[in-house]
């Protein structure tokens, strides 16, 4: 099949004005994502509100147990002094029940058996010395003397028992023992470095029997010497209410972000509207309006509407990678923070990313402006967090680098360079200046090794988020560069189109008074004696005559399609009984040897009958025509929402080079000038309506298959997107 020739049957509707072309374009493809991912980030949405929930639940449950023991050790502090139990008590101690209990122990220290076990006090890190006493009742209980810095750890683990002779009365508080170790440090006994104070296995390690299943905290001595005693936390802060606050805040704006998709936006995003100077001074370009198999025409921000969307997706990772690292550095690591002022920069972030969604909704252009904004505030957040955590010797300093990448793929040179001097500026400022947090003390190696893991947890997260957003950034990037390219080309086409219906319309003009003359001519003829005498030449001449007015009636056509009478190319009608009408039109006019039509399209629906439609439909049965006289098929179907119009034929199907190539103008293997014209108009109408033109071969001929969205028939207005 290829295209057929004359400019007559390769008209397309021109409505706007002087000749210019009314290219009609189909409503907005879907630009969103395939059922199965919505369902799938539906449900994990869900799930996110859920958990986030459930853990403000857990934190409110916390503040009830944290108010129930902040009551509780009050009541105990303050209570007379008892004798501590004794053996026949042991069973029945309880953290609830017994802890922070106000004893008594009478007795002599056991000396040389003490344990240094790591701590973390208001006087800095150190150990607390912990010395077994036998008691006036025979048993032995492990009592905190109090707290030694570092620099006085080696004159305790050296203590002889000259100094321990003496029995001694001390009144403390009751703990139960510590178990297992501190996080990621297991008590090592080989090596005697204590990280919690286990009263089982200190026992075992010093070869102690009869020990009390608890230890106790010897109260302030009021002197400066050392071991300091009184040092026990008793004061508990109380920040689960802000902690139940930040989570049930993230569950209420993931709540939002399900209830109100993204769906629209998504599809505001992919749309566009070219400024003239992107494709060129061609003023004919301006009376088109794009669509086509890309969709709608996207914005020039649409980019940066979508990257400013990754930016919101970082900034919520940022969030819960925020949260959760103050809640395992707060209960896992026992590490005190400033929760409530931390827990303030997670809720301006969480304020920030409601600002950016509004502003990502509404339908203001994205500026590089507003991204580098959006980085330097992340940047500012970052900065606070750091400030309130140890400052530049925190090993999330590096997430700077993270920021720095993403405004080198996302903003302009001198908006990047700016960011680098604001990071640099911020790391220097955290240099001098932040909050040191109390971490427990470690030997060199071990707090090298702690913050090594940091740095590399800083690192997979880093690389990780570096390795994510850039690549779908790059791919919007792209996408939108491969776009720019499309619509160039597009633009190319529209002017060769604009230009050929100029021309056959000035060629209509200029027909139409030969056709006229032509026409009083052969009625002359007819009425000639010699004529009317021979029945051939008659017959003749009626034919000639017949020729004349079809051209006459295609040269109206093309006319008033082209606004010498506005209004009258369109009627309203059935997608079925257009396309019988068609077909017998078609049949009439071109006369097949043998045409099989089917009409299976059901339900029917109401359409707007469009010169340009059916011209179209007419280009592809003529071609059908050429390469097969004997047989031609047309089938017509719905398919959802699309009308299907199959045409076959039992010619010598497409050149290889016609089928990769199919649909650029002058591509036919016919060998004459202008052809192959005719698809490349079917082409840029099916495409103009939002459909799809495919051309395969079959065992036997070619079969062509056009496919046009219901919504582009139905309305006889042009969808502007």
């Amino acid at each position: 099949m290829s295209p057929p020739p004359g400019a007559g049957r390769t008209t397309i509707e021109a409505r706007d004005g002087q000749a210019g072309i009314r290219l009609r374009t189909a409503p907005r493809k879907d630009a969103g994502r395939s059922p199965a991912s919505r369902l799938f980030l539906l449900l994990l949405g869900i799930l996110g509100v859920l958990v986030f929930v459930g853990l403000g639940i857990w934190q409110l449950e916390r503040r009830v147990w944290k108010l129930d023991l902040i009551a509780r050790v009050d009541q105990r502090i303050h209570a007379p002094v008892v004798d501590a139990p004794g053996p026949v008590g042991w069973n029945g101690l309880t953290a609830v029940g017994s802890e922070y209990s106000h004893v008594r122990l009478a007795g002599r220290f056991l000396g040389g058996a003490s344990t240094l076990v790591q701590a973390v006090t208001e006087l800095g890190g150190g150990y607390w010395v912990l010395t077994p006493m036998r008691t006036d009742r025979g048993f032995v209980v492990l009592v905190n003397r109090g707290f030694v810095p570092v620099e006085r750890k080696a004159e305790f683990e050296r203590e002889s028992g000259d100094g321990f002779t003496a029995p001694v009365v001390i009144d403390g508080l009751l703990r139960m023992s510590e178990p297992g170790g501190g996080f990621l440090r297991k008590n090592d006994v080989a090596d005697n470095r204590w990280y919690s104070r286990d009263v089982a296995a200190i026992a075992t390690a010093r070869g102690l029997t009869d020990v009390a299943p608890y230890f106790v905290d010897v109260g302030a001595s009021g002197t400066d010497g050392w071991p300091r005693g009184g040092l026990t936390v008793v004061n508990f802060r109380n920040s689960h209410l802000v902690y139940a606050l930040t989570w049930f805040t993230l569950a209420a704006m993931l709540a939002v972000a399900q209830a109100a998709p993204m769906w629209p936006l998504a599809a505001r995003t992919g749309k566009m509207s070219i400024p003239p100077q992107v494709l060129g001074n061609d003023k004919s370009f301006a009376a088109a309006s794009f669509a086509g198999k890309v969709g709608a025409v996207a914005d020039p921000d649409a980019a940066n509407r979508k990257n400013l969307l990754l930016l919101i997706q970082l900034r919520w990772l940022a969030v819960a990678g925020q949260v959760l690292t103050i809640l395992v550095t707060e209960y896992w690591f026992a590490i005190p923070l400033p929760l409530p002022e931390m827990a303030g920069v997670v809720l301006f972030l969480v304020g920030l990313n409601i600002f950016s969604l509004l502003v990502l909704r509404g339908q203001r252009p994205i500026s590089n402006a507003q991204l580098f904004v959006a980085l330097i505030f992340d940047m500012a957040a970052l900065t606070i967090q750091l400030y309130l955590s140890g400052g530049a010797s925190n090993p999330f300093v590096s997430l700077y680098l993270l920021q720095i990448t993403l405004g080198a793929a996302l903003l302009t040179p001198w908006s990047t360079w700016i960011l680098v001097v604001a990071a640099s500026a911020c790391f220097v400022f955290l240099i001098f200046q932040f909050l040191p947090i109390a971490i427990p003390h470690h030997g060199g190696s071990d707090l090298l090794a702690l913050h090594l893991r940091g740095m590399f947890i800083c690192f997979v997260l880093a690389a990780g988020l570096i390795v994510i957003f850039m690549t779908r950034i790059n791919r919007n990037l792209r996408e939108r560069d491969a776009y720019l390219a499309d619509l160039r080309q597009r633009s190319a086409e529209e002017d060769h189109i604009v230009r050929m219906g100029l021309l056959a319309s000035g060629a209509a003009h200029e027909l139409g008074t030969p056709l006229s003359t032509i026409s009083v001519i052969l009625s002359d003829w007819r009425q000639m004696r010699s004529v009317t005498r021979n029945r051939e030449l008659a017959g003749d001449v009626a034919e000639m005559q017949a020729q004349i007015e079809r051209c006459k009636s295609i040269v109206s056509g093309i006319l008033m399609s082209s606004g010498q009478a506005r209004g009258e190319g369109t009627i309203r009608t059935s997608i079925r009984h257009f396309l019988d009408d068609l077909v017998q039109e078609w049949r009439v006019s071109r006369q097949p040897l043998n045409l099989d039509y089917r009409n299976d399209f059901e339900p029917d629906e109401q359409i707007v009958s469009d010169t340009a439609l059916k011209q179209v439909v007419f280009n592809v049965f003529d071609n059908a025509q050429e390469a097969s006289q004997d047989w031609v098929g047309v089938t017509a179907e719905r398919q959802g929402e699309k009308l299907m119009i199959t045409v076959r034929d039992h010619g010598p199907g497409f050149d290889e080079g016609i089928l990769a190539a199919l649909g650029q103008p002058y591509m036919s293997s016919k060998g004459r000038p202008g052809g192959g014209l005719g698809l490349f108009l079917v082409m840029n109408v099916v495409r103009k309506l939002g459909g799809d033109f495919s051309a395969r071969n079959m065992e036997q001929g070619a079969c062509v298959t056009l496919s046009l969205p219901l919504a582009a028939l139905t309305d006889g207005d042009d969808h502007e997107g």
